[in-house]
């Protein structure tokens, strides 16, 4: 039987089992009432929506497998699989490196790579880019906003 689930079927499965993870969890935290939520009330219905929407999902994959939809491949076939995967490394890449290298220097990396992992696919263009993003995104949140960030070691 679980052979025969789409990609859809299992990630609404998997969503499905975190909104109810979710949702129990939370009840230890206690809910409170409308007029005096308690610390687990906003957590408990994070939980409660994904795993409505899960269940929407799951219904509706259900229905259109009768219809003959199956299993595709997770990664596309071609060269696009490696820039998935190189995208989801550099996600975990900027994590890492967010606090010793700093927002800015580390933002304007980061959206560079993705610029030159998507349409952009000229170096000059895509640094530009990262720049201008990671600068005006500084400038937005970190002046304008008094947002703390993450500072490098040289202090921006």
């Amino acid at each position: 039987m679980l052979k025969n689930l789409n990609n859809d079927q299992w990630s609404s499965a998997f969503w499905l089992g975190c909104g109810l993870a979710i949702g129990i969890t939370s009840l230890r935290y206690g809910l409170g009432t409308w007029h005096a939520p308690e610390t687990g009330f906003v957590p408990f219905l994070a939980g409660l929506a994904i795993s409505g929407f899960a269940f929407i999902g799951l219904v509706s994959s259900t229905a259109r497998q009768k219809e003959g939809l199956r299993w595709k491949p997770l990664l596309p076939e071609g060269g696009e699989g490696g820039r998935l995967i190189l995208t989801i490394g550099s996600l975990f890449a900027y994590a890492l490196l967010l606090t010793p290298l700093g927002f800015t220097l580390c933002t304007a990396i980061f959206v560079s790579l993705l610029f030159r992992l998507g349409k952009i696919r000229r170096w000059p263009v895509a640094i530009a880019g990262g720049i201008v993003t990671a600068l005006s995104t500084y400038g937005i949140f970190g002046v304008l906003l008094n947002v703390q960030f993450p500072k490098g070691p040289w202090g921006f």
